[in-house]
């Protein structure tokens, strides 16, 4: 099974905010995260993040992983190198 690994970009400022990953489409993957956030009561970063743009964030896939396992390994993988890079996610 092939797994997207995506970032979810500011529209405005295009700096990436998050990577995650899925099974899905990307556009599946940002509704959930738009509908999650106006539906979640206990708020996440990302959350109030995305309700504070009034618009939806940009989904870029940026690799796919063969295997749910391997896609979690390498999606942590590239979160820590990011924050190493400087970027606040």
């Amino acid at each position: 099974m092939l797994v997207k690994i995506y970032v979810l970009k500011d529209p405005y400022t295009l700096e990436i905010r998050y990577i995650g990953r899925t099974k899905n489409s990307l556009q599946v993957r940002l509704s959930g995260h738009c509908s999650k956030a106006k539906q979640n009561r206990f708020k996440t970063h990302k959350d109030n993040w995305i309700l504070k743009l009034n618009i939806k964030p940009i989904i870029e896939k940026i690799e796919e992983v063969e295997g749910w396992e391997e896609s979690y390994l390498r999606e942590q993988e590239l979160i820590k190198q990011y924050i190493k890079d400087g970027y606040k996610l």
